[in-house]
């Protein structure tokens, strides 16, 4: 399984009103490409409990949630690869990395 999770965006006024539309194409292309995905907005709930992927977006106002989560994620299933994209790994590889 895949999980794509788009993390807590404390900073908006309304966060239930935030899509992660660039996950959900990328999940889109991964479930028409015969891949099981679950998309995890986690303004709207949790993450779910197992993945042999994870992609997580990340943006500069939230990398110190994806830092959380990215440190969760290493802990309860080490053997899971983790991906970290977005805006703030585009502009900033080299302190995402670190992540």
């Amino acid at each position: 399984m895949i999980s794509l999770v788009s993390p807590l965006l404390l900073q908006l006024k309304e966060p239930m009103a935030y899509v992660p539309i660039g996950l959900a194409y990328i999940g889109a292309n991964l479930i028409e490409n015969g891949f099981d995905v679950r998309v995890d907005n986690l303004t709207g709930g949790t993450m779910v409990d197992h993945a042999d992927i994870f992609g997580i977006s990340c943006m500069s106002s939230t990398r110190n949630e994806v830092k959380n989560i990215v440190d969760y994620i290493r802990v309860k299933h080490p053997e899971s690869l983790i991906v970290v994209g977005g805006p703030y790994p585009s502009v900033e590889p080299n302190e995402a990395y670190k992540l």
